[in-house]
Formats: C-alpha cells, structure tokens, sequence
C-alpha cells in the first residue's frame, strides 16, 4: 500500500512512498529526488558480494533481519533507540547490533551494524561511514572509489607490508592495488615489450586541443631504484594525435594513478572504460644527493647549447676574425660542416659548364 505524501514547495506532483519499506533512504524524501547508489560487497569472508546501498540520508549503518538470521551472525544487545521514517513517523526500535567484516575489492574493515526492518535493502551504508571513508562518487558512472587517507591507512592492506611481501615472494614482479571494480591490471602486450599497457577506469570525452586527467583505478608499488614512466601508446598517437603529459611514478607514491592525456587534434577524443590509453615503463633511477659547489668540471661542450653537439670546435683563429656579435651564431662559420664542402663526385648527376676562356665572367646580379 501506498501513501501520498504532502505536496511540498517546488514539487509539482505529489511524491508517493512505499510505507511497507523503512524510510531511511534520503531518496525516499518528498524533499529530494535523489538518485540511489549501490556497491556490492563482501561479508565475512563469502565469495558472493550483495548490493549494498549509500545513503548519505542514513543516520546510521543498517543490516536486514532476514540477511542476519541467513548467515547466523551473532548478535549483541544495544540501548534500545526509536526507528522512524523520513516523515518522523515511528516504525521500530532498534535492540541489536552485528559486527561483520565487510568487503569492497581489497577495500576491507570490521564494521559494527544496527539490526533493523529496512525493507527490500539488506544493507545500508548511511552518513556516518560515508564521512569517515569520504569516498569518491561518480554519479554518471555509478561507482565509488577509496583514496581517503583514512582508507590508506585503515582499509587497504599497508602497501609498504604487501609491497615488502611481493618483491620477497617473487622478485620478477611488482604489487599493483586495484582501487575499484572497474580496475584492470596493467598488461604486457607481447613478451619482450617494454611497457605495461594502462586501463581507464573513466569514460570521458577530451575536446580537440586540450588535455584531461584520466584515472587508471590502481596503485602501484615502484621497486626501489626504478621510477614509473607514463608514455604515449605509439597507435593513439599516430592515428589519433594522442600524446601523454606528466608521466613520473616515484618509489613512494602509492595512490591512485592517473593519466594526462594531451588532445593535440582537431576532433574529439573518446576515451572508454577499460580502455588502453598509455604504458608504464619502469625504469632504473640514481637518487643522488645535489651538493653545493663553486665549480664544475671543464670540459669540450662548456656553454655550447641547444644544436652544439655534432659539430667540430672551431679555431681560435676562425673567432677572432668574426665579431663578438656573431659568436652565437659559430657554427655557421665551421669549416668542417657538410654545407661548406661539396657533394661526392656522381658522374650520374654531374655536367660540365663549358666558359670561353677569352670571355670575361659575367657580372654578379
């Protein structure tokens, strides 16, 4: 049965609530038309996930009497509290609470649950969680992602312990944490490739002449003595202008990677989910520490910049016929530069100019 609610400010049609489902969710709410968002999720170590629901109108987190007595979690009796709907209405007490361990990918943590009637939800994750984990919610997309500190350091598996663990298992490999779902581990296109192929997690449209950061969805633990490098994927740059920007993981980063893509066309660029967009080269660094010094050693090159490489000193005798003003401009005046010798002798091209001898040369222009 169904009952119509009062017709609110702004609304133009009255809202009809289920009154046989508990009212905790803020979408139920005369006063918000607000979307629902549900994550599956792990309990207690089973491999099915269950839809859970985010409520940021929940003043609680919740757990079904039907879902408790199906996987016979112990209950522990709490102070009893009133239960009421959006509308302040009365509807229950609540008397027990469940401890459960809850996962979300490797997003894991002991959560402490209020058993109640909340109707065709089995779970609800209410304001309180969400603003202690404060995840990142893409609305068009539909999913949640965990780069809070607070998960860092109390949900996901301490990275320098699982990354420890992972280079003293198996030396030959790296740990990679998968942030979302929708995440994928990076790939090696073919035996001997160099880079790791990265997927998007984000589908997004770059315009033409612009740039956007793209997330990949995944840390990765960078082996000491290397560093991460982001390169363009040789097929999108060809074929569609698609170059890459920003492109260094340090050893110590363990966050969430993302991706600069540069739109250097004139159209459109789109990018989907699970897409390759760039590799990630791993490559082997010095950290030398910077000290300071008054001199540095002498050598060939000296002050000779961009364009000085590959051509000859020149002369002290050849400078000092040329004036000061010009200095910048040296190499023009290199004896040894291919453009002041000739070509090869190639009788296939080569003719000859026959001049009259008693003639004098004519005059230059």
């Amino acid at each position: 049965m169904k009952q119509s609610l009062n017709k609110p400010a702004g609304l133009e049609t009255p809202v009809n609530v289920d009154s046989s489902c508990a009212q905790i969710n803020v979408a139920l709410t005369p006063y918000s038309l607000s979307k629902h968002l549900s994550i599956p999720v792990n309990i207690n170590k089973a491999e099915r996930s269950r839809n859970t629901l985010l409520d940021s109108g929940a003043m609680g987190n919740f757990i079904s009497e039907s879902l408790v007595e199906q996987l016979a979690i112990p209950r522990q009796p709490r102070e009893q509290i009133p239960l009421h709907d959006v509308q302040g209405i009365k509807i229950g007490e609540i008397a027990h609470q469940v401890t459960i361990t809850m996962r979300i990918g490797i997003h894991e943590e002991q959560l402490t649950l209020d058993v109640a009637n909340i109707g065709n939800h089995i779970l609800i994750l209410g304001l309180p969680w969400l603003k202690e984990h404060n995840p990142e919610i893409d609305w068009l997309q539909g999913r949640a992602q965990f780069n809070s500190d607070y998960c860092n350091n109390h949900c996901f598996p301490k990275p320098n312990d699982i990354f420890l663990n992972a280079m003293t298992m198996n030396p030959s490999t790296f740990p990679v944490v998968r942030f979302s779902p929708s995440s994928k581990l990076p790939t090696r296109g073919s035996e001997k490739s160099a880079g790791l192929d990265l997927y998007s997690i984000d589908e997004v449209t770059i315009p033409p002449w612009s740039r956007t950061l793209v997330d990949m969805g995944i840390g990765a633990g960078v082996p000491t003595g290397t560093y991460g490098r982001i390169a363009p994927r040789s097929g999108l740059a060809a074929k569609s202008s698609i170059d890459i920007g920003a492109g260094v993981i340090d050893a110590d980063y363990t966050s969430a990677i993302k991706v600069l893509m540069i739109n250097n066309s004139e159209m459109s660029f789109q990018v989907t989910v699970r897409m390759q967009i760039a590799q990630l080269i791993l490559e082997k660094v010095e950290t030398l520490e910077p000290r300071d010094s008054s001199t540095l050693e002498t050598t060939g090159r000296n002050n000779k910049g961009f364009g000085s490489t590959g051509i000859s000193i020149i002369t002290p005798e050849i400078v000092q016929q040329i004036p000061a003003e010009y200095h910048e401009f040296l190499d023009v005046f290199d004896p040894d530069l291919p453009s002041m010798q000739l070509p090869p002798h190639q009788p296939q091209y080569d003719f000859a100019l026959k001049l009259d001898p008693n003639k004098p040369l004519p005059k230059p222009a």
